[in-house]
């Protein structure tokens, strides 16, 4: 009946026992339905549609309104002029850095997942990427995000110094390699003598948990071959020998930092979802932030506390010897140079990590006279020079200072025998072990501190001379002004390609220095360059390894 004509209508699903016979009338009726409420609504349910007997929704939307830019959501579809809502809304919020949720503004049938979609497209299109979303129909401004973190600074400023009072072991080598000193050697001292006195706290009061629950708590049974301090070495290694530079307090939980916005945040009704959601997202960046306020509390006391520990005889060998050993092996690295850049990287060595030995001996010979070092001033050529006069044989230490001015490490070396005779310091003999030890964990700093870094100048540095590090097995110490040097002697193991990029990118790094003083130069596109660059060089740095055919040169 239907092929002659003598009804009007679809049969939908075939020759089937389910097949169905729809009238052309109840279809009209259908679709006019439909369009009806899309007009009045802005939106289409597809449990609507299946109520209607239209079975595959999403189908029937995109044939029957081919012309409508139509969101297809989980649970319905949402046409243009609610979008154009929301993004009003969202775009209000930004701009008064607050915000909202789009859940009232949104018909009921919508779910959260309908409405984090809705977002990541409003927000999309507003170029606004970077605001949070909470709790998927919560949108944040970023400017909010950063004033919650201020109403921690004080309490932040307070635990910090809390802490440094009670936690004197998170002095590293690590915070002193990355600020380029050299008493590196001494800070592990530091923090082997602040150990043991925790240790002993804790033994007298107990660990948390009783018994030995505690770590720091249970004593370690070391025969006494070898003499009572190999043993406190061996009981110390098990702490010190732990990789520099991770240790962590914490700061606030999440929890806390809940109740504390709980309290700033009342007046402004904010959800409980959306307290929470802004703990967990400032959690990690307030902590990182603690552990630097420590981390910079700890490094004060420890400079103002090092007068005193210098008339410590054994402090001062310690710290002597393990700058001695430092600058044998950045010899090595300064020998493989030809002879002008060496004598530039020589000057360079005397005047760093040279003085701060020499400063080290004269400071104690010094105190030795009766001087008196508690200020936190750094060593000018003023000060010591007073330092000088008020030794009573100060000739070897006005013969050290003066070899600091020269260029030939021979010549620091007779001078720097003669002070460590007049202040009896033994230096040891490093053996293979122990130097391989050295250089590996100079290299694992390097390769750390690069990780991290964001700044180009920083990154080409730290990058030239890791690979310095990797090919030619040796200690470098240099500064940003020998990179190009370093990077001309690196010609001979890395390829023309890798080569030319390092030179590019030291030619960038030039620019983006200049470009405030260079009208000529383009900020954006040597950043842009940068940018695309400076991974390559981090990888190229970080995942060389040792050999290959231009190593052989």
């Amino acid at each position: 009946m239907n092929k002659a004509g003598q009804l009007r209508g679809t049969v939908v699903g075939g020759r089937t026992e389910r097949a169905q016979y729809i009238p052309d009338i109840y279809a009209k009726a259908q679709s006019n339905y439909v369009e009806s409420f899309y007009k009045q609504n802005g939106y289409l349910e597809y449990d609507t549609l299946l109520r209607l007997g239209i079975t595959d929704s999403k189908a029937y939307i995109k044939k029957l309104m081919k012309k409508e830019p139509l969101l297809y959501l989980s649970t319905c579809c949402c046409g243009a002029p609610l979008e154009e809502q929301i993004e009003a809304a969202i775009e209000e919020d930004l701009s008064s850095d607050g915000w909202v949720d789009i859940m009232p503004l949104l018909p009921s049938v919508f779910s959260k997942s309908d409405a984090s979609q809705i977002l990541q497209r409003c927000l999309k299109r507003l170029c606004q990427e970077k605001a949070l979303v909470c709790c998927d129909s919560i949108v944040v401004s970023s400017a909010f995000i950063e004033n919650c973190t201020k109403f921690f600074d004080e309490l932040l400023t307070s635990k910090a110094e809390e802490a440094a009072n009670y936690k004197p072991t998170i002095i590293t080598e690590e915070m002193f390699e990355k600020k380029g000193k050299a008493e590196a050697p001494d800070v592990s001292q530091a923090g082997r003598q602040a150990k043991k006195v925790e240790r002993r706290i804790k033994a007298a009061t107990g660990a948390k948990g009783g018994g030995a629950q505690g770590r720091e708590t249970k004593t370690k049974a070391v025969k006494k071959k070898g003499g009572r301090g190999k043993a406190e070495d061996d009981e110390d290694d098990d702490d010190v020998g732990k990789k520099p530079g991770r240790q962590e307090i914490e700061f606030m939980t999440v929890e806390e930092m809940e109740e504390v916005l709980q309290s700033r945040l009342q007046n402004m009704d904010c959800p409980d979802e959306l307290v929470t959601a802004i703990a967990e997202q400032i959690h990690r960046p307030l902590s990182c932030q603690f552990q630097a306020a420590v981390q910079s509390l700890l490094v004060a006391t420890f400079a103002k506390e090092s007068s005193s520990r210098r008339k410590t005889h054994d402090e001062l060998s310690e710290k002597v010897n393990g700058l001695v050993s430092n600058i044998k092996l950045f010899e090595k690295g300064i020998a493989l140079f030809s002879d002008d850049v060496k004598e530039q990287l020589t000057k360079h060595l005397l005047k760093t990590v040279c003085t701060d030995v020499s400063h080290l001996l004269i400071g104690y010979l010094a105190v030795e006279n009766g001087a008196t070092i508690t200020d936190e001033k750094p060593f000018t050529v003023e000060r010591r020079s007073n330092l000088i006069s008020s030794i009573t044989d100060s000739v070897n230490a006005k013969a050290l200072a003066n070899s600091l001015n020269g260029s030939k490490l021979e010549e620091f070396h007779g001078h720097l025998d003669k002070m460590l005779e007049q202040c009896q310091v033994l230096i040891r003999k490093v053996d293979k072990k122990k130097e391989r030890q050295i250089v590996f964990s100079h290299r694992m700093a390097l390769g750390e501190q690069l990780k991290d870094e964001q700044d180009a100048a920083m990154i080409l540095h730290l990058a030239v001379l890791l690979l310095f590090h990797i090919y030619t097995q040796c200690m470098l110490h240099a500064s940003g002004k020998f990179v190009p040097q370093i990077i001309a002697f690196l010609k001979g193991y890395v390829s023309e390609e890798q080569q030319e990029m390092l030179s590019n990118c030291q030619t960038l790094v030039i620019k983006q220095i200049t470009a405030d003083r260079d009208a000529s130069v383009n900020k954006e596109e040597v950043a842009a360059e940068l940018l695309y660059l400076l991974p390559k060089v981090k990888e190229l740095a970080l995942n060389t390894k040792k050999g290959g055919a231009n190593n052989e040169k």
